[in-house]
């Protein structure tokens, strides 16, 4: 929907090039979690390094579940604005039918 309350008209071919789009940083983003897992991995080696890893850790994990959400969030969006839009075409092609 969009500012007004309307809903949008997007076609699927829109919502796929959306999500192709996103992909690319959802991988950015599983890499650079992966290299910080190996450098906490490196570091712990003292009492001190294990505090603060373990404090990264929790960090890393809010931020994972974070990132969770928004990606379950754009997915249910995506679902969402492609049902309308299938809904949409049905109901616009029975409205056309009884016209004729």
């Amino acid at each position: 929907m969009d500012a007004r309350g309307e809903l949008l008209r997007v076609s699927p071919q829109e919502l796929q090039a959306a999500a192709a789009a996103l992909r690319p940083a959802w991988a950015r983003e599983d890499q650079g979690v992966h290299r910080s897992m190996g450098t906490l991995t490196e570091a712990v080696g003292s009492q001190e390094a294990t505090d603060a890893g373990l404090s990264f850790s929790h960090r890393l994990r809010s931020h994972l579940d974070l990132i969770d959400g928004q990606r379950s969030t754009l997915r249910r969006t995506l679902d969402s604005a492609a049902f309308a839009y299938a809904d949409t075409e049905w109901h616009s092609a029975g409205v056309m039918r009884r016209r004729r």
